[in-house]
């Protein structure tokens, strides 16, 4: 339940990110540190669906985990299904497979006025765990994502690697955080 909590939680505050890869949450709940970079844009502003990618961790005495996170803004419903999918084709030809985080998977629904008009946006997230070994294997460039949804597939191909550079950037932030000690009275 907590872990469900901090992922959720972590989803929202990540969505209002608009700025450069950063470090948006460090925080310690319950013995259990979590530290969560942006959500980067990693599609054209010309594709139907826009795609965000970012990295986070949670560390529980010896043991961090690594999770990518996942954004998805499209003008029509989308749903992602607990166990869901991602498949990432990296530049060297290996496939890595992901598969959605159960409870960690949340969406929102808004309407923008854009000039005389109205547009709908509907926005996903969803949390995939990820080992140390795969992220290393992504920070070498991803060329194609494939998104499992309840309805379809989201297939996107990359001409120049957007993925293994917001994976390798924050993976060094992420780690850079969790080598500094924090302090109880550290922001009081």
């Amino acid at each position: 339940m907590t872990k469900s909590f901090i992922l959720f939680t972590l989803l929202i505050t990540l969505s209002f990110n608009l700025s450069a890869q950063k470090v948006l949450v460090d925080k310690t709940v319950a013995g259990q540190r979590t530290v969560a970079c942006s959500l980067e844009k990693a599609s054209d502003f010309k594709d139907s669906n826009t795609i965000s990618f970012g990295l986070s961790s949670t560390q529980e005495l010896d043991n961090t985990n690594y999770y990518l996170n996942l954004k998805i803004t499209s003008a029509s419903p989308l749903s992602i299904s607990n166990n869901s999918k991602l498949l990432l084709k990296c530049n060297d030809g290996s496939t890595i497979e992901l598969s959605a985080i159960d409870n960690a998977i949340c969406s929102s629904r808004n309407t923008n006025v854009i000039g005389k008009g109205m547009k709908k946006q509907h926005t996903i997230f969803a949390t995939y765990k990820i080992s140390q070994q795969q992220v290393a294997e992504i920070s070498n460039g991803v060329a194609k994502v494939r998104i499992e949804t309840k309805d379809s597939t989201i297939d996107k191909s990359f001409k120049k690697d957007k993925i293994g550079n917001i994976v390798s950037s924050e993976f060094a932030l992420i780690n850079n955080a969790l080598s500094a000690q924090r302090l109880f009275t550290e922001g009081f």
